[in-house]
């Protein structure tokens, strides 16, 4: 049943009878984008669903034909404002949730410059953060994003940052 251009919502017979339901979603791209300092660039915006300004990865929805490494480039430059210089490379993708979603997550690296323009999205505010001070902002619930947290922590455990 298609719920709005955002939302598909499948309903499944199940061996037993039982209806089962997922939902396709558009897949999600974000980026673990260091400035030349190697602080960590997120963006603030608020987030209805949640109800609250959430701090988060650049990052967004895949929702045209564009090649997903060029949604990923639009989506940083878009919100921040930055141009990636060097790095630009593919960490992983993964399903979001293989219980009901059907989409996936696109994450991706890169060190960025400041490009010439400031962001243009309406509504955003850019945060540079350590990967110390985004560890403590994890650790106290104000970088909560399940997906963007481990994003972060794979680009860790790779030694990007």
């Amino acid at each position: 049943m298609r719920v709005s251009k955002w939302l598909n919502v499948n309903a499944l017979k199940m061996p037993d009878g039982e209806t089962y339901h997922t939902v396709d979603l558009f897949d999600y791209v974000n980026i673990v984008a260091v400035d030349p300092a190697s602080r960590i660039i997120l963006v603030e915006q608020y987030r209805y669903a949640v109800g609250s300004s959430n701090l988060e990865l650049p990052g967004g929805l895949v929702d045209c034909s564009l090649p997903i490494p060029q949604i990923v480039i639009q989506e940083l430059c878009d919100e921040t404002g930055y141009l990636i210089s060097s790095s630009f490379q593919k960490l992983y993708e993964a399903y979001v949730d293989t219980g009901r979603l059907t989409n996936k997550f696109h994450c991706y690296f890169a060190k960025c410059k400041i490009g010439d323009l400031p962001a243009v999205e309406k509504g955003l505010k850019v945060h540079l953060m350590s990967t110390t001070e985004l560890l403590d902002q994890t650790s106290s619930g104000v970088f909560n994003n399940a997906l963007h947290i481990g994003a972060v922590q794979y680009a860790i455990n790779k030694g990007l940052i």
